[in-house]
C-alpha cells in the first residue's frame, strides 16, 4: 500500500482538521484514496499557517487502523467518512518546524506530475496525493532530521524554486 499527502485545512479560526490532542489520533476525508495507505505506512499532513502565509508539513500519522465514520455523524458530516486511525507513539506532530513550499513543490507524486509553477499547493492538494517511492525517500531523510532536532535543510521559508529533471532544469 501506499504513502500520501493531504492538505489539513483548519475546522475553525482556531483549530485545525487535524489535532495533536483528539484521542484517537485520527484524520478523516471525504475521499475514499484514503483508505488506500497502507497500515504501518505514514500520512504526511500539509497545513497554511495564516500569519506568514507559508505552507508546512505539519504532522506524520503512522496509520495503526482505517475506519469508517458512521453515516450522518458529525465527523462524517464534516470531514468524510474515511479515517485513518494513527499510532500516537509513531506519529509526529511538527507544527511550524517543517517549511514545506519549496520541498512539496519538488514531489513528483505517483503520477509523475509535480505541482505546477504558480499553482497555489493548497488547490492541488484538495486531493489526496499519493507518493512515490523517492518522495517518500526525501520526506523520510528529513523526518529523521528533525527527530534526531538537527537542522532543518533550509532554516526558513522562501519563494525560490529550482527544478531539474532529465530535461534540463528551469526556475
Amino acid at each position: 500500500m501506499l504513502t500520501l499527502l493531504a492538505l489539513s485545512a483548519r475546522r475553525g479560526p482556531f483549530r485545525p482538521a487535524f489535532d495533536f490532542l483528539d484521542d484517537p489520533l485520527t484524520f478523516s476525508s471525504r475521499q475514499e484514496r484514503l483508505h488506500k495507505v497502507g497500515l504501518g505506512k505514514r500520512l504526511w499532513l500539509v497545513s497554511r499557517e495564516p500569519e506568514d502565509s507559508q505552507h508546512y508539513i505539519v504532522g506524520v500519522l503512522h496509520v495503526r487502523e482505517r475506519r469508517r465514520n458512521p453515516p450522518g455523524s458529525e465527523v462524517a458530516l464534516t470531514f468524510g467518512e474515511y479515517s485513518l486511525v494513527g499510532d500516537r507513539e509513531h506519529s509526529s506532530d511538527f507544527g511550524t518546524k517543517f517549511p514545506a513550499d519549496g520541498l512539496v513543490r519538488a514531489l513528483q507524486f505517483e503520477t509523475a506530475k509535480p505541482i505546477k509553477f504558480g499553482a497555489s499547493i493548497g488547490q492541488a492538494l484538495q486531493t489526496i496525493r499519493l507518493l512515490n517511492p523517492e518522495d517518500e525517500g526525501v520526506l523520510d531523510t528529513v523526518l529523521r532530521r528533525i527527530l534526531a532536532e538537527q537542522a532543518p535543510e533550509l532554516d526558513e521559508p522562501f519563494g525560490l524554486w529550482t527544478k531539474c529533471d532529465g530535461g534540463g532544469c528551469s526556475r
